[in-house]
């Protein structure tokens, strides 16, 4: 039965209490897309499902939730968290979360004391100068509300912080932040290739998180099983890969998709499965072409990986020759490529 250790309006803390357990672990709320926040009072469903919270998983779940993309910064967040120490103080302490929870997870496992984090997607901070220089834009409409004196993963504080950061190493602006953290805290990084924001999906469906959480609570993760399954993940695309890949291609390259939110990295990812797995774009060049459509729409934010752009559309150069489309490869290279790159489909057959 879920039991209520601290309600505010803003911050809701509720236990699921396994006897005999002897590690909790405390879930942090992911953000909410803006102008979806519930009334005060109100909570969206936790991090943690109640499923796996009411299972026969060994340990204490401890949901903090929070109706405001507030980022867990404030003395009523530090109030909150204290209730759950003074309710476990001498027991294993896991923290976990996503995104925004996943920064939790992190910046306030200092003031729980927490033995072991477990973050997806983690942000290093939402504050400049760090996320300006990144050019991470994305939570500047949450400044405003934010205590910055509560921002504390760069003081030096967390240096010995254990766990595992999961990321996508291809995602321009997660990556930076997964390195900034890897420098201020003792977490292990690990990349789920092509995953995007956040990983949890994607690592959910190749290595389950429930497994992963159940090996963090009963002793340590499997890191050699876990390296396994990424780095297969960033091999050529299998079958099972193609599953994901081939619904992925129709999402980013459909009309109505927001191409702002697109890591290049992605792209890459999806041409260079494309190129390996040719089943993943079907018969004829239809998706092929809109996938260059989308590479080469301007609404698609490059940045500084201009090297980036030009080895993916090389990549669509080479599937356009081996498609029997030797003319359009043609141009798109004389059009599109450094002169190295394009030279060798500008050559008379």
């Amino acid at each position: 039965m879920a039991e209520v250790l601290y309600d505010d309006q803003t911050f809701k803390v509720v236990l699921h209490e396994h006897p005999g357990a002897q590690t909790v672990v405390v879930g942090f709320q992911y953000r909410l897309r803006p102008g979806t926040e519930p009334p005060p009072g109100e909570f969206p469903p936790p991090f943690i499902p109640a499923s796996v919270a009411e299972s026969d998983i060994p340990a204490h779940v401890v949901s903090f939730l929070v109706n405001r993309n507030n980022w867990y910064l404030g003395p009523q967040a530090e109030a909150a968290a204290q209730t759950i120490r003074a309710r476990f103080p001498t027991e294993r302490l896991v923290t976990y979360g996503s995104s925004m929870g996943g920064y939790a997870a992190i910046n306030l496992a200092p003031l729980l004391r927490a033995d072991y984090v477990l973050a997806i997607s983690a942000q290093s901070t939402p504050f400049p100068p760090f996320a300006d220089m990144i050019g991470d834009r994305r939570y500047v409409i949450d400044r405003p509300g934010l205590s910055q004196d509560h921002d504390r993963i760069a003081s030096g504080i967390s240096q010995n912080l254990r766990g595992l950061l999961f990321f996508d190493p291809s995602d321009r602006l997660d990556s930076p932040h997964a390195a900034r953290i890897a420098t201020l805290t003792s977490l292990t990084l690990i990349g789920v290739p092509g995953s995007g924001h956040p990983s949890g999906p994607l690592l959910n469906k190749v290595y389950p998180l429930k497994t992963i959480l159940r090996e963090v609570i009963t002793g340590e993760p499997d890191l050699a099983a876990i390296r396994k399954v990424m780095h297969a993940l960033d091999l050529a695309a299998t079958p099972t890969e193609g599953d994901w890949f081939r619904p992925m291609l129709d999402k980013v390259t459909a009309p109505s998709f927001d191409l702002a939110t697109v890591a290049p990295g992605l792209l890459s990812r999806l041409a260079r499965a494309c190129l390996e797995e040719p089943e993943v774009l079907g018969e004829g060049t239809e998706r092929l072409e809109r996938f260059i459509g989308v590479v080469l729409d301007p609404r698609m934010d490059w940045g500084d990986e201009v090297l980036r752009r030009s080895a993916t559309l090389r990549m669509c150069c080479t599937m356009l020759m081996r498609r029997g489309q030797r003319a359009r490869a043609r141009a798109l290279a004389e059009e599109h490529l450094p002169p190295d790159m394009a030279a060798p489909f500008l050559r008379k057959p």
